[in-house]
């Protein structure tokens, strides 16, 4: 994106109408690598693209109803009001990383349903400190430090946008920063349970063992569907396309129903070929993330070639991972490593049997500057999964990845960290453990180091920290932790051998 291409309308030059227009919708939001327009701010969605580390990956914005393109009355000025305030809050001020930017539509698009439950506009809702009060208490803690954030956007520029004249800044925020110190316990993610963390373990090693006996099949079907995609006669109707597709794909469709395909008029297996590989890709990154305690970013931008490094090391075969972080150099991709195990390794080489099949049946070159990457999208061997793929996927696999809790399971989260609102993390007895990535680095941290085999300096060193004392704050709760019990083959030994003396950043 580039301000200086970007000329804001006074409020006094924008049309009047039933819910104001607060930008042109023509106005340019986002470009590509090359200077192309890719998105305007009419758009019920924004291709943000440009922003990912290879400049091509898929990053969307998703704003309130954007599934009603002619929404009216009240739902249309709520997302309008909703587009506004992200596109200032994009261009005003200091450059957002895109987590941090998707986290805040997240919220904005939160507190655009409680406002349209209220029936009432979004800035009126925002600015009235009652209401703020009461909306904040049903967030996560991520979310209420974001609407901080956004309410100084707002603020500033609150006559282009015509919120309330008498917007208390100070006031809000007071509000906000209270309801966010009453639980400052949530701003660490939750570690996994000793028992639950046991069961995603062996559950990711199962699922390992499911990839390997579906991927001979699996590979084989993508490539036949790309092959008549490429082939297809080009003169022919959508559906005799689509009976040509069938036809070709008959046996490639017999062979999927044996791993679940079900046929169906919306269904078909070009989808659920892409879906069930993007499941098995993510369940691989899951493992990668376990056993190194990568983080997802830096799984995912994990290069195809010269990835997996083996070394002899006191008479044994160990893996080092060859890949980049942001983390060490101001939000700079740097290369670094990290040690993994044996089923890091294994995943590893799942990974690059499916990458390389996808680089394959796509045939595109890298544009300047990219290179293959270990965990791609089923279109693009160059971009990384989309984020719904990686939210559809995750849904997915922790339904037999992550076992039920149980109340023993929140007594020993309550002895680890003192008790506290679990529910706000979706911790419930009777459901499924929500695992997410980050979960997996902390409990590797944890658990590592109240074992005993692993000191600080090799944890520091291996999870890519500044400081030790980030690297404590991970650990924070070790000593109260469940000592399970290592092998001696369990790759953390090999952090303290080969982590624990080397000089790192910082």
């Amino acid at each position: 994106m580039n301000t200086s291409r970007l000329t804001l309308p006074s409020s006094s030059s924008v049309e009047e109408t039933a819910h104001p227009l607060f930008f042109p919708a023509e106005v340019p939001v986002s470009y590509d690598t090359t200077g192309n327009v890719v998105s305007r701010f009419g758009d019920l969605s924004w291709d943000l693209s440009s922003m990912s580390t290879d400049g091509t990956s898929v990053k969307t914005l998703h704003f309130y109803a954007a599934e009603g393109a002619s929404a009216s009355g009240l739902k249309s000025l709520i997302r309008e009001q909703h587009k506004a305030l992200v596109w200032l809050h994009m261009e005003a001020g200091k450059t957002r990383a895109w987590t941090t930017l998707l986290s805040t539509n997240l919220a904005l698009t939160a507190w655009c349903e409680k406002a349209a439950n209220r029936e009432m506009d979004l800035y009126t809702l925002l600015t009235s400190a009652e209401w703020l009060t009461e909306g904040s208490r049903e967030m996560n803690t991520l979310y209420v430090d974001l609407t901080s954030a956004v309410l100084k956007t707002l603020w500033r520029h609150r006559q282009q946008l015509r919120a309330p004249e008498d917007v208390q800044l100070q006031k809000l925020r007071r509000v906000l920063n209270k309801e966010a110190r009453s639980r400052p316990e949530t701003r660490q993610t939750p570690l996994i349970p000793s028992r639950v963390y046991c069961a995603i373990l062996a559950a990711l090693g199962d699922r390992m063992s499911l990839i390997e006996h579906e991927l001979d099949s699996l590979l084989s079907a993508y490539a036949r569907d790309r092959a008549v995609s490429r082939n297809a006669p080009e003169n022919l109707t959508l559906r005799e396309r689509n009976t040509f597709r069938a036809e070709t794909l008959a046996d490639a469709v017999e062979r999927m129903k044996g791993l679940g395909y079900e046929p169906a008029p919306r269904v078909g297996v070009d989808k659920f070929i892409a879906r069930r590989i993007t499941e098995h890709q993510l369940a691989l990154m899951l493992v990668v993330a376990a056993y190194s305690g990568m983080r997802v970013g830096e799984v995912s931008i994990l290069p195809f070639d010269d990835v997996l490094v083996e070394f002899d090391h006191m008479g044994s075969t160990h893996f080092e991972l060859q890949g980049y972080t942001h983390k060490l150099h101001n939000g700079v991709k740097r290369p670094t490593t990290w040690i993994t195990s044996h089923q890091g390794a294994h995943a590893v080489r799942l990974a690059q049997r499916i990458a390389s099949v996808i680089q394959q049946g796509q045939g595109l070159l890298p544009k300047a500057g990219q290179r293959a990457l270990l965990f791609p999208s089923t279109v693009n061997p160059y971009r990384s999964m989309s984020d719904t793929a990686v939210q559809r996927g995750l849904t997915s696999l922790r339904k037999v990845l992550c076992p039920v809790i149980e109340q023993p399971d929140i007594d020993e989260l309550d002895r680890l960290e003192m008790a506290r609102g679990w529910a706000r993390d979706d911790i419930v007895v009777g459901q499924r453990w929500p695992l997410a990535f980050h979960q997996l680095r902390r409990s590797l941290a944890v658990y590592a180091h109240r074992s005993g085999m692993v000191s600080l300096p090799a944890l520091k060193a291996q999870l890519q920290h500044i400081t030790q004392e980030m690297t404590a704050y991970y650990a924070d709760g070790f000593s109260r932790a469940v000592n399970l019990v290592f092998d001696k083959m369990h790759f953390s030994y090999e952090w303290q051998a080969a982590k624990g003396q080397c000089p790192n950043d910082s």
